[in-house]
């Protein structure tokens, strides 16, 4: 009898560790907003369109300053967050980086993919008008576990 009490209190403790362990996990599936002032700049090798770091303003075309924010995060931290501007590869940023990159006035559609052997294979997308001294963020992260990218202008 009391080893049979001693069983049902062993597995009673093994599912109260395992539903600790699955609430925790879950709490770290979202990503901590940061200050560009808290980050480190992506490697020049995931930097793909480096003519965009340079403001080349020109009487036909205008640009506007762009911070690019990864938020921090322990999940997805071995995974890079690609992001594409109007469909062309443009930066991959690891957690906690960011960067300032230069981009036309107009029309511009932002997308986030994740993905690889050890990352399950999301994309998401958002688009917005971009004009003349405008101050633009577009931050990316994880949100539920799934990853996000969300334009913030000031």
């Amino acid at each position: 009898m009391h080893l049979v009490i001693q069983k049902k209190r062993m597995i009673i403790m093994k599912i109260s560790i395992a539903f600790i362990a699955l609430l925790i996990s879950l709490s770290a599936c979202t990503t901590v907003p940061i200050k560009a002032s808290n980050t480190s700049r992506p490697a020049d090798d995931r930097i793909l369109r480096p003519n965009l770091l340079a403001h080349q303003p020109t009487e036909l075309t205008q640009q506007v300053p762009v911070l690019f924010i990864r938020d921090s995060a322990f999940y997805g931290s071995g995974c890079l967050h690609e992001i594409y501007i109007n469909d062309e590869p443009t930066l991959k940023l690891g957690t906690s980086e960011s960067i300032q990159l230069y981009l036309q006035v107009g029309r511009t559609r932002f997308r986030n993919k994740i993905g690889g052997i050890i990352c399950p294979i999301f994309s998401t997308s958002t688009e917005t008008e971009l004009r003349p001294n405008e101050e633009v963020t577009v931050r990316t992260g994880l949100m539920e576990g799934r990853p996000f990218i969300r334009v913030e202008k000031k």
